[in-house]
């Protein structure tokens, strides 16, 4: 796969209008309610059996276009959909039924089976494909098998994944839209303060956007149907755009950091002013600062300072696990059967004996000491340089503590402790913000743990012009190059940094 070309491919397209190769985009939820067959009940034969006759159709139904947002939210350990009817304002959480999580259908698990068939299914049996989207993001190219790149999987991952949400939508809505052609557009989630990784934005669309097009296809997803998608890439000259059913410009890349908060901003609770979020993934923990307000009627988020570290629920089980002797690391693999996808985690502690957890001591504090370090970076960055005059420094932070792994009290801990030891900095004790329920939601269940959850794939399932205009770090001018503000690094020194 060659990022630039696929770069070109997009740019190709994006001044094309979408009327002209997009208007079968329009997907029937049954193509049978557009054209039925003539009632003959009331029709008499024709006398003459020579006589041909042509089919006739009655019923034509005028069907009314209507928008459906797809906010995919591509998780480390689970994936979340939300479908988002934009007339209606009505949102529904995907149920994944038997391939879902076993405590939640709703959390699809990240990965995948090939069979001895060379298809996909998340049904297991076969060669299991996990770590798709670490894989996809830290090494696109690299092969797995002579024919299958990490690319490779998560487009079959998307496409599998798509198949099932179509699936659903119909079976569980399909009467509900049965005078309507549906325009989707898609928003995935992707891990990055803004969109200044012009690469990372094109990837993920990229492989949305063949993921959406196998799944048109109710047949298996194989590794010849992936390669022949793939090979038409290149060929744009000849083959265009025509054989997409998407626009590529109506699928949007959108950064996760803000997704979370999307339900919140948009909320009667929103206040504009400064925040702090920290999401708690499986992989990884995005830490950011940002300012939120309202201007000519759109909402802004203007992105202070934000950093991203591989210090997730699961990356810090594996972690320590990697520190163990390889014997006693063999037989807690075993009981941790990590392959299963397990939700909550299992704790590694259950399995060792008191030496055994005594030897983890350094590996912890190590772990505990570079998330406090990813904390403190952003605090200190924004305070120092950033917004170093807001008033919301002294009168307390509004922090959202959101994501998979938010339940867990050593991140919240960890997160307060570091504003605490900041204080002599002028920082005030943080406030903790509970994001609202998301009213419209259809799940089944609301409490703060599944808001949390669900809150990435609830912003994203809005209409990208909807969800407001986001402002990168790299747009913001540091306030300290150009005004006298006071510095107390000289002043204090975090033990953290020493």
């Amino acid at each position: 796969m060659k990022i630039n070309l696929i770069k070109r491919f997009f740019d190709l397209l994006k001044s094309k209008p979408k009327s002209e190769s997009f208007t079968d985009n329009k997907v029937p939820t049954n193509v049978d309610e557009v054209i039925k067959p003539l009632d003959k009940s009331n029709v008499s034969e024709p006398s003459d059996i020579s006589t041909t006759q042509k089919p006739e159709y009655v019923n034509i139904i005028e069907k009314e276009d209507l928008e459906i947002i797809i906010g995919f939210d591509f998780g480390t350990s689970c994936s979340k959909v939300v479908l988002r009817d934009v007339p209606r304002n009505i949102s529904y959480a995907v149920d994944f039924g038997k391939y879902g999580h076993k405590t939640n259908t709703f959390l699809l698990p990240t990965r995948l089976y090939l069979k001895k068939d060379n298809t996909f299914s998340f049904q297991s049996g076969g060669t299991l494909f996990k770590d798709i989207k670490t894989n996809l993001i830290d090494n696109p190219d690299e092969k797995l098998t002579d024919n299958l790149t990490n690319t490779d999987i998560a487009i079959a991952y998307f496409g599998c994944a798509f198949q099932q949400v179509r699936e659903w939508f119909i079976k569980m809505k399909g009467d509900i839209y049965l005078r309507n052609n549906i325009i989707w557009q898609i928003n995935v989630g992707i891990p990055a303060r803004d969109y200044s990784n012009s690469t990372l934005v094109t990837l993920f669309r990229y492989v949305t956007l063949l993921g959406w097009e196998l799944s048109l296809n109710t047949d298996e997803i194989t590794i010849e149907k992936i390669h022949q998608l793939i090979s038409k890439i290149p060929d744009l000259k000849n083959q265009g755009e025509s054989w997409l059913s998407i626009h590529p410009e109506d699928i949007y890349a959108i950064p996760e950091i803000i997704a979370a908060i999307v339900g919140y901003a948009k909320s009667r609770m929103r206040k504009d002013g400064m925040y702090f979020l920290m999401d708690v993934g499986a992989s990884t923990v995005d830490v950011s600062m940002f300012n939120l307000f309202k201007r000519d009627g759109e909402i802004k988020y203007s992105i202070l300072w934000a950093e991203l570290g591989r210090y997730g629920v699961l990356s810090q089980l594996i972690t320590r696990l990697n520190s163990l002797p390889s014997g006693i690391k063999d037989r807690v693999s075993i009981n941790l059967n990590l392959d299963q996808c397990t939700d909550p985690l299992p704790d590694i502690y259950h399995y060792l004996s008191d030496d055994e957890r005594h030897s983890m001591v350094k590996t912890d504090l190590t772990f505990t000491r570079e998330l406090r370090n990813l904390i403190g970076r952003v605090i200190v960055k924004v305070k120092i340089d950033q917004n170093p005059n807001d008033s919301t420094w002294g009168n307390g932070i509004p922090i959202f503590i959101t994501g998979g792994g938010s339940e867990i009290d050593y991140y919240k801990e960890i997160l307060l402790s570091k504003f605490l030891e900041l204080s002599n900095m002028k920082i005030g004790y943080p406030n903790i913000v509970d994001l609202p329920n998301l009213e419209d939601l259809e799940i089944g269940d609301q409490s703060l743990s599944v808001i949390k959850r669900f809150s990435s794939a609830y912003g994203l399932s809005y209409r990208e012009s909807d969800i407001g205009t986001i402002i990168g770090a790299g747009s913001i001018e540091a306030i300290s190059k150009y005004e006298f503000v006071v510095d107390y690094s000289d002043r204090y020194i975090d033990k953290d940094f020493i």
